[in-house]
Formats: C-alpha cells, sequence, structure tokens
C-alpha cells in the first residue's frame, strides 16, 4: 500500500504537506514490478505513474527493433504526457531491476493537477521536454530503409506495403509504370518479372517474399515469444 511517507521519495510530491500527500496516497495503486516485468506498451491507454524504488526503461519502436529512450530513476514520473495530449502511451516501459510503482488513475490525475497550480507547473515543464525528446528520437528514426517496387493496383504490393505500414517500417514504393519514377529505379525492375521487389539499404532484394520471409528480414517477431500464455486473443475490435 503506498503511503504519505512513500511520496516522500517523489520530488513532484515531496513538498506538498502532508495531509495532501496522505490524500494522493489513498487514490494511489501500490504495483511491484520484478525484472523484465512490462508496465506499459506503447499504443495502450495509459494512466499517471511515480517510481517509488527501482529503475525502469523507456523502449520506443517495434519489438525487435525497439530503442531505449530513457531509463527512469528513483522518484521520477512519467505517463503526463499522453494524459494531457490525451493520446495512448507514447512508448514502452519494462522494469530493469525490481521495482516499486505508484499509478494515479488518469480522473485522480486531472484533478490532482486542477486543484494544485504547482504541481500542473511542474508537470507541463516536464511534459515540454518529453515531447521535444519525442520528436528529436522521431528525426532520428526517420530513415527510409526499403524500397518496394511494384504496380499499384498489385494485390502482393498492397499486402507488403500493408504489413510494413502496420509495423511501422519506413519505405517508399515505387510504381514501375509512374514515367517519373521509373528514372529513380534500376531498368531491371521496370520490367521484373514478379513484383513485388524489396530493395534493402545494403542492396539485398527479395523478389515477391511471402509476408513471414519479409517479416522475418525486417527483424519482426514471427513465432511466439513464449511456449505457453493464459489467454489468446484472435482478432481485433470487439475481440
Amino acid at each position: 500500500m503506498i503511503t504519505a511517507d512513500n511520496l516522500l521519495a517523489i520530488p513532484l510530491f515531496a513538498k506538498l504537506p502532508q495531509h495532501e500527500r496522505q490524500s494522493i496516497a489513498e487514490k494511489a495503486a501500490d504495483i511491484d514490478l520484478s525484472l523484465g516485468e512490462w508496465l506499459v506498451s506503447e499504443g495502450e491507454a495509459t494512466e499517471f505513474f511515480g517510481l517509488v524504488s527501482g529503475k525502469l526503461e523507456a523502449l520506443k519502436g517495434a519489438e525487435l527493433d525497439s530503442r531505449r529512450i530513457a531509463v527512469l530513476e528513483q522518484g521520477e514520473t512519467f505517463g503526463e504526457t499522453p494524459l494531457l495530449l490525451d493520446s495512448p502511451a507514447n512508448a514502452s516501459v519494462r522494469a530493469m531491476e525490481h521495482s516499486r510503482v505508484l499509478r494515479l488513475e488518469p480522473t485522480d490525475f486531472r484533478q490532482l493537477i486542477q486543484n494544485c497550480p504547482a504541481l500542473n507547473t511542474q508537470i507541463v515543464e516536464t511534459m515540454t521536454k518529453r515531447v521535444a525528446a519525442l520528436q528529436k528520437v522521431a528525426l532520428e528514426r526517420h530513415k527510409i530503409g526499403l524500397t518496394i517496387v511494384g504496380p499499384r493496383w498489385h494485390s502482393d504490393c498492397h499486402d507488403v506495403r500493408d504489413l510494413l505500414s502496420r509495423n511501422h517500417v519506413e519505405f517508399i514504393w515505387i510504381d514501375p509504370a509512374d514515367s517519373d519514377a521509373r528514372a529513380h529505379i534500376p531498368p531491371e525492375l521496370c520490367d521484373a518479372p514478379l513484383y513485388p521487389v524489396v530493395v534493402f539499404e545494403d542492396g539485398r532484394r527479395l523478389v515477391a517474399p511471402s509476408l513471414r520471409g519479409l517479416a522475418e528480414a525486417v527483424n519482426l517477431r514471427t513465432v511466439p515469444q513464449a511456449a505457453d500464455y493464459d489467454v489468446a486473443i484472435i482478432g481485433a475490435g470487439p475481440a
């Protein structure tokens, strides 16, 4: 159970009067994480968190191509950016060691910053710094690694582009029927016998690859991470 004294370890709350810390503690959930355990995944709905003890890492990107964007130490808070921007979690967070985290529901978080102007100012300043850091990461990662060559209405070309888009793999697509685009691809790909042709930065090519083969080539996960799972959800939306 989170107590008012636990909040003394978090600078954002440390200077609050004891009764205000007690009020926050009563609303906070107490989360215990083991090494490697995930707290939140990128794209999920999120809450506001404070790291009471331990160490966490924030990762951005696909699982096998993720990039560490921050290490969260004891006393740090996070989750304010997606909450204030009304967006999903902008990074995944997992424990680097045994950690203890307090969690506030979105409603309690918003009530907190409405009732305490000083906290509001600190949280908004933190959010501004983190948005700037995320923009820097996005610019650094905005690197086109694949070129897809194939006709606009070719079904296999559509499937390949759909796979890459859904998994946030950057690519450019060139239609060989486009006279302007033909100047940017090798002559032999303008009338290739099979499409799509996937061209990598290092010159490798995959001709009409299977979706699994392409996924493996760009380091997407194609096999389960564990041997057993408690629940399997098949489908999307209502599933």
